[in-house]
């Protein structure tokens, strides 16, 4: 699984799209207030499904070998 760095996490959005796609993230934030709100977005991640990033695409008309030549995903 690929692992999504994110050093200025604000309330951990990225982070957070990463977990609901099944990758690992880090996240730093130097306030308060936004860690302790990110910490929970990423638990609501984890208690969601995981998002299956090809089926939502491809609802757009996007296929998964216009998403590996983007560079969007990788194997």
């Amino acid at each position: 699984r690929d692992i999504v760095f994110d050093p200025f996490a604000g309330i951990f959005s990225t982070p957070y799209m990463a977990l609901r796609l099944d990758r690992r993230a880090i996240g730093c934030e130097l306030k308060d207030s936004y860690y302790i709100q990110g910490v929970e977005n990423c638990k609501m991640a984890l208690k969601e499904p995981i998002m299956d990033i090809t089926t939502e695409l491809s609802d757009i008309g996007l296929d998964e070998e216009h998403l590996i030549k983007a560079g969007a995903i990788t194997y």
